[in-house]
């Protein structure tokens, strides 16, 4: 299988603060891994008017700020529009339909409940190279687009085959500063979230080890619960 390499950056002590706003989880984590600072996990979310569902509506520090190497930038995330109890929710209401896309039907039934829609339960399936089996290849109405809130989302599943699975072996030097250190991988892709491997390691120990992955995701790994970097996995060659 393919390496990669990942190490700790040695700079500065002092790191500026980038601005996340409108930013989702997974930008917000890239653009911290790059000045050497971490996401405050798990992080807050409240309504918004403004600010879509699931983007990045504040942030402490404010952007600029100078903050010590590793520190922690807390973040809010939108859960979009204050909700209208149901005795105000007119037939006519205007919902924003929310994207279904890469979800399983129970994941899209949640989410649109959430919004004051449903499922259409007269599932289309399809074949599929690019999704794994069970998850939502696309919709109609599509994400973004308005409806009422009787109306049922279309949906096509895949039915398989998916992507295929790749190999990488990532390779973790783990400080030499005296101490045992507890090493964490974690795969983000099309199949969910996962522990890779778990593990506690003397100090200057070099850990290899071998993780499956399917295209178009994260691999992360964290030292003694915290992030110590990220891999966007389309940047493996």
């Amino acid at each position: 299988p393919r390496k990669i390499l990942l190490t700790v950056s040695l700079g500065p002590e002092l790191r500026e603060v980038p601005d996340l706003y409108q930013k989702t989880i997974n930008e917000a984590r890239l653009e911290l891994i790059k000045v050497d600072l971490n996401l405050e996990e798990p992080v807050k979310e409240g309504y918004h008017e403004q600010v879509p569902k699931d983007l990045i509506f504040k942030q402490i520090p404010i952007p600029k700020e100078k903050l010590k190497k590793e520190s922690k930038v807390t973040v809010y995330v939108s859960m979009g529009p204050p909700p209208i109890s149901p005795d105000k929710v007119g037939e006519n209401l205007e919902i924003i339909v929310p994207s279904l896309t890469g979800l399983s039907l129970e994941e899209a039934r949640n989410k649109l409940a959430e919004n004051g829609l449903s499922l259409d339960e007269n599932i289309q399936w399809e074949t599929s190279d690019q999704y794994l089996n069970g998850k939502i290849i696309r919709q109609e109405p599509p994400e973004n687009s308005k409806a009422t809130k009787e109306t049922g989302v279309k949906a096509v599943v895949s039915e398989g085959p998916g992507p295929l699975p790749r190999d990488v072996t990532v390779e973790i030097p783990v400080p030499n500063d005296g101490i045992n250190h507890e090493v964490k991988i974690e795969v983000t892709d099309a199949a969910g979230t996962r522990t890779a491997y778990f593990g506690n390691h003397p100090p200057g120990d070099k850990i290899e080890k071998t993780v499956r992955y399917y295209p178009d995701g994260f691999i992360r790994v964290y030292l003694d619960q915290k992030l110590f970097e990220e891999r966007n996995t389309k940047t493996i060659k």
